[in-house]
């Protein structure tokens, strides 16, 4: 299933994410997703795992083969290099996309926190009902969104007139 070619929804719904220091946060960019993206913040072994179970359900490894987005511009800003290496991202060309409405970090999900066996992560990541449809609702929840596509424009914020809002929130998943 590839989610439409046409721009038009991640052009009307704004997506963020935070950057490095190596992208402007002054000016748009053209960002390439790299397609053997590893974890920095969690076990290579869930990371893997949870690519395993993307692949068999969607048939995209969306773990290490996309960027993650949000519409939460304060877990967009937690992952940024400061507050203004926050961009909104639009994808060129085609792309798909996997979110789940009930977990806004699967960072949150406490057997992809806590790694014991693909088989208890598998298990969980089916009670969370990840899809790849339904961007407005995506972009509603302020949940992670894993984006895949081959380049993507970035539009830091502060060129857009936005202002990080820096208020933490606690992230955890909701039981269905």
């Amino acid at each position: 299933m590839k989610n439409s070619p046409n721009i038009s929804s991640f052009e009307a719904l704004p997506f963020y994410r935070g950057t490095s220091e190596r992208h402007s946060d002054s000016a748009p960019f053209i960002g390439a997703v790299r397609r053997d993206r590893t974890p920095r913040n969690s076990d290579v072994r869930a990371h893997e795992a949870a690519d395993q179970w993307m692949f068999n359900k969607f048939g995209l490894k969306f773990r290490s083969a996309a960027i993650f987005v949000t519409s939460d511009l304060s877990s967009a800003a937690r992952y940024a290099h400061t507050p203004q290496h926050v961009s909104r991202i639009v994808p060129l060309g085609d792309y798909r996309f996997c979110w789940s409405p009930l977990v806004a970090d699967m960072l949150s999900i406490p057997e992809f926190l806590y790694f014991e066996s693909e088989q208890k992560l598998f298990s969980a990541l089916d009670r969370f009902q990840y899809q790849c449809d339904d961007l407005s609702s995506a972009n509603q929840s302020g949940n992670e969104v894993m984006l895949s596509c081959e380049h993507y424009i970035g539009m830091p914020i502060a060129s857009l007139g936005i202002s990080p809002s820096l208020r933490g929130s606690l992230i955890i998943p909701q039981e269905p």
